[in-house]
């Protein structure tokens, strides 16, 4: 740790202490350059004894970056020391995501942001229409809104963002909000769209042409789109698309047999692909097509119909992958997903929930990962608990920090405890989703 980061962090613990003195030293805090005090913000908002005086003495009007996701003091004295050091004028990117803002803070947060290019009020549930547009009216360079589970978002919402800032938006994430179509199709106006993710927007039954610039597109959960409207708008944009996710969506096996050979023999911009749940789907389109998208590294094709060629054509084409989730994916053997463990070794996040996967195969998928960091075994009954004995004799999976073993009935507590000290860093879910302790 540096000589600053020290001093920093003495000095975050010294203002939280409760000492007598603390208003003294936080007005001594305010004379310190900016750069300064922006590294004092991050420290402080972990702690939960911070004072409005102190929060007004270290937020500054020159902030261009406010994170305040992750804030565990006292939201009032936040709000206080926001409007006391008048901290919006210079802001470019503010973060205010899953935390209970009511109404009149976000007001407050959100009035008057000239500068502001970046919003993320992801799990905010006050955020509602007014506040939109209290935002895009003053923001005229905005270019990025994430508005995520945001439940009161209406297409009077996105009616504001269509009349402020149309022209200059690349980014609209307003998943599990309470748009319909017709605030959705209006979205056609906004023409440098490059990343657009409706997911779970569940009122939606159309969406909007001529996006010619997306790059990322997120229709989850849409499944009352009609495939030639899902058509209509991928067939022009695949080409440059690089992240597609089109879970529980109308997709058919032919309609995608088509996208795939009417756009190009290589799919190699594609770097992630979300097709769970797309119950029309076969596993002979799949495997046909999955040769042709060598460049993906996250790969989802939770819950459906597979077999073995499918997961020949992964192991043997989708090398780069990092994350793999194939949960509740019926018809494959142990065969297959061995071919995976022993080919893909750039893994980190996997998920073989309610799969027949063998210990042997985990073994070599622990053995030949050496990044996994997460791996999901839910409901594997063929699992005994070998591949726990492995781990300890080869010494094997060192960066493993996530192992999910709920419902698998096989596994035995006293063989996971076993393990455990070798690896504190591990945390091992048991039969019934409890956290294993050594």
């Amino acid at each position: 740790m540096s000589l600053q980061a020290s001093c920093l962090l003495a000095l975050a613990d010294l203002l939280t202490s409760g000492a007598t003195d603390v208003d003294a030293y936080a007005a001594a805090t305010s004379s310190l350059p900016v750069h300064l005090r922006h590294g004092l913000w991050c420290l402080l908002k972990a702690k939960d004894t911070c004072s409005r005086t102190v929060l007004a003495a270290v937020l500054s009007d020159e902030f261009e970056d406010v994170h305040v996701t992750g804030y565990r003091g006292d939201l009032a004295a936040f709000i206080d020391a926001w409007r006391d050091a008048n901290v919006g004028c210079s802001v470019a990117t503010l973060t205010l995501s899953s935390l209970p803002w009511s109404d009149g803070d976000l007001y407050v947060l959100l009035d008057a942001l000239p500068q502001l290019r970046l919003l993320d009020t992801a799990y905010v549930n006050a955020l509602h229409d007014e506040h939109v547009r209290s935002v895009v009216a003053s923001a005229p360079t905005l270019c990025e809104l994430r508005l995520s589970w945001c439940p009161l978002l209406t297409d009077a919402a996105l009616g504001h963002i269509v009349a402020h800032v149309s022209q200059t938006l690349q980014v609209l994430f307003i998943p599990g909000t309470a748009v319909t179509t017709h605030g959705v199709l209006a979205l056609a106006a906004c023409k440098q769209l490059q990343q657009l993710n409706l997911q779970a927007c569940d009122r939606v039954h159309g969406l909007p042409l001529g996006l010619g610039r997306l790059t990322h597109l997120d229709v989850r959960g849409l499944s009352c789109v009609p495939t030639e409207t899902l058509m209509a708008v991928l067939k022009p944009i695949w080409p440059q698309l690089r992240h597609v996710s089109l879970g529980e969506s109308s997709l058919s096996a032919s309609a995608w047999t088509q996208l795939v050979a009417a756009t190009r023999t290589r799919h190699d911009h594609i770097t992630q692909l979300d097709l769970s749940w797309c119950f029309q789907l076969d596993a002979k389109a799949l495997a046909l097509s999955l040769p042709a998208f060598s460049q993906l590294h996250v790969l989802k094709l939770r819950c459906l119909d597979l077999d073995d060629d499918v997961l020949f054509a992964i192991a043997t084409t989708c090398s780069n992958l990092r994350k793999l989730n194939l949960a509740r994916c019926r018809n494959m053997t142990d065969d297959g997903l061995q071919c995976i463990a022993s080919r893909c070794s750039q893994l980190q996040v996997v998920d073989l929930s309610w799969s027949i996967v063998s210990d042997a195969t985990v073994h070599t998928m622990l053995s030949h990962s050496k990044f996994l960091q997460r791996l999901s075994l839910q409901g594997c009954k063929a699992l005994h608990g070998a591949f726990l004995d492995a781990m300890c004799a080869d010494k094997i999976a060192q960066r493993l920090t996530h192992l999910d073993l709920s419902w698998v009935n096989g596994v035995a507590t006293e063989r996971v405890q076993a393990l455990l000290p070798q690896l504190p860093a591990l945390e091992v879910l048991g039969y019934y989703g409890e956290r294993i302790l050594h």
